[in-house]
């Protein structure tokens, strides 16, 4: 649908490896399918990148209702208070995000 392309966006932008260096059989079935540059989604840091000799990694922030929800609750944890004000941009009259199920049991 899309073409060829080099770029990998990482579906729910889980990364396949930890902030080391790729090295594992799963990055290296995506480099032998052409993908140079892959990014994430990392909101532990606005922003990083590693320049590889063979690839680019980049994490993305994720600017979504969830993100936007818990920077409003937890003013110590901000993320994005370099791009805006949560507070300023918040709907306060959308429902309130439904809770974090990231530890629940999936089957």
């Amino acid at each position: 649908m899309t073409g060829a392309t080099d770029l990998f966006v990482y579906p729910f932008g889980q990364d396949i490896h930890g902030v080391e260096n790729y090295s594992n059989e799963k990055f290296k079935i995506l480099y032998q399918h052409g993908f140079r540059f892959f990014f994430n989604v990392d909101a532990s840091k606005p922003a990083w990148v590693q320049l590889h000799q063979t690839y680019i990694r980049q994490a993305r922030r994720n600017l979504d209702g969830y993100r936007l929800w818990h920077d409003l609750i937890d003013p110590n944890h901000q993320l994005l208070g370099d791009l805006f004000n949560t507070a300023d941009i918040f709907d306060q009259v959308r429902p309130i995000p439904v809770p974090d199920v990231s530890n629940a049991v999936r089957h």
